[in-house]
């Protein structure tokens, strides 16, 4: 019982350097594990296309939202 248990813990201590070991690779070395970013350039495109879809979509939505109801006159317009 007791070889047991100094096997459970001789295990974790090893993955505990383990983990830690990992965790400083990846604290060190973070450049690699992500994709560059845009260019500038693209950036200002790509935004400058979502802002104005936006303004699109806000004035369609307002213009809809504003609309009078569509009125028939019975009689007495010009066509009678």
């Amino acid at each position: 019982m007791a070889r047991t248990r100094r096997r459970i813990r001789a295990t974790l201590a090893v993955l505990a350097v383990v983990a830690g070991d990992v965790g400083l690779a990846f604290g060190d070395h973070g450049v690699g594990l992500r994709s560059a970013g845009l260019s500038p350039m693209a950036s200002a495109l790509i935004f400058g296309a979502l802002a104005l879809l936006v303004g699109v979509v806000v004035v369609l939505v307002v213009t809809v939202l504003t609309r009078r109801p569509h009125r028939t006159d019975a009689g007495g317009g010009a066509d009678s």
